[in-house]
């Protein structure tokens, strides 16, 4: 996003090795000794989740044909509470979960 905003951007890489074909062969395969938490879950909350979706839509299609999955508020209160009552502004609350390593 910054580079297209016209920043000049340069990713470092401490692992100098191979990217790995697919998602799955990243998670299953790729070692990362640099990042010791990179097979763990990860999720991005409503307001990083609300700028994908509205900033980077293709980068949000990618993540989803990934594996990522789109967990909405109300999903989420429905399966803690009974009956749980809703705001009309908590259907755009979602987390974005998908993996770390498929994101990196």
């Amino acid at each position: 996003m910054l580079a297209e905003d016209g920043h000049v951007v340069t990713v470092l890489e401490k692992d100098a090795t191979p990217l790995p074909a697919s998602a799955s062969e990243a998670f299953e395969k790729w070692n990362r000794r640099g990042v010791p938490q990179v097979r763990h879950s990860h999720a991005f909350l409503a307001p990083v989740s609300n700028g994908i979706r509205d900033r980077a839509p293709e980068l949000r299609e990618k993540l989803l044909a990934a594996g990522a999955e789109v967990i909405g508020f109300e999903r989420m209160a429905r399966a803690a509470f009974c009956d749980p009552v809703f705001e009309p502004c908590d259907a755009e609350i979602s987390l974005l979960a998908v993996r770390r390593i498929t994101v990196e």
